[in-house]
Order: structure tokens, then sequence, then C-alpha cells
């Protein structure tokens, strides 16, 4: 939620799951300014989400996805953000995020919720570059780098506001 609001009005197109869940994420993120999403995921529709993704992307777009699905495990990406990367050469930005006070709600993901007032902190990691060429040993080192990169990002997030509360 933090990143869907700091990135609201900035045209960026964000795949989002066919879901019932993502009725409600489609619903925030067209509130907030995003365009239509492409609706598809890993488990249903993927294929058609990515190729719009790249789509958009190749057109000059910046594009955002969830990268571990609307199923999980939490925290282990898909193979889907890793093809958009090859297919388009682009880099992957991790973003992390921390809040604090925050609410986690009970799903697969724990999503975090900001409650009024706190304090949220961003970290923008390396980007990740996949080359054209991977073999799927090299897609799969791409996604275990994205992964550290992302739980780095959100580890720098989280101390950035640990300084804050102590300065």
């Amino acid at each position: 939620m933090p990143v869907a609001h700091r990135f609201r009005d900035s045209g960026i197109a964000v795949a989002i799951s066919r879901s019932r869940d993502g009725d409600l994420a489609a619903a925030v993120l067209e509130g907030l300014g995003y365009p239509d999403p492409p609706r598809g995921s890993s488990s249903r529709g993927g294929v058609v989400a990515l190729r719009a993704l790249l789509n958009r992307q190749t057109a000059g777009d910046t594009v955002g996805i969830v990268t571990d699905g609307p199923r999980g495990p939490a925290r282990v990406s898909k193979p889907g953000i890793i093809g958009l990367a090859r297919l388009a050469r682009a880099p992957i930005v991790p973003i992390g995020v921390a809040a604090r006070p925050a609410l986690r709600i009970g799903s697969w993901d724990r999503l975090m919720l900001p409650l009024p007032f706190a304090a949220v902190a961003f970290h923008f990691g390396a980007p990740v570059v996949v080359p054209r060429d991977s073999d799927p040993e090299a897609v799969d080192q791409a996604r275990q780098a994205l992964d550290r990169a992302l739980a780095e990002s959100t580890k720098r997030a989280s101390d950035s506001l640990a300084r804050r509360r102590m300065a």
C-alpha cells in the first residue's frame, strides 16, 4: 500500500491478479490515478498480463509487479518478472518499504498497512539486470538475486526508520 501511494498519478502500469482481492487492488490503484491495470497472475492469465506489460514497457512506460504473486510463498519471486525484464531488456529496481506504526494483515503475505501518521521509509536497491540470452540456470540465479535485493532493500528501509526513532 505505501508503494501504491508513493507512485500515485505516475502512469505506472501494474499487473493485478484476476481474483476478488485483485478487483479491490485494481479499484484502489485506479483511485490513486494508475492506468487500467493488466489483469493476470502466475496462477491465471499471466501470459496476457505479461504481454500487456511488455507492450507498455517497449512503448516507454514504467511497469510494476508484485514479485511474489497472488499466492506466494511470500518473498519468493515468480519467474514472470524475470522473463519480462529479459524480454524488455529492462532492469528490475527492487523497492523495500517499512512503516511504523503499521498493522500486518493475517494474509499469506502479511500485507502491511501503515497507521495514520506513520513514518514510512523506502529504499531503492541496485537494479537487477537479466541478460536477454540467459539460460534457465541464469534466470533462476537472477530470480534469487532479486529476492536477496528485495530483502536487503526492505532491511535498509526498516533500518532507516530505526535510526529516525533514535535521533
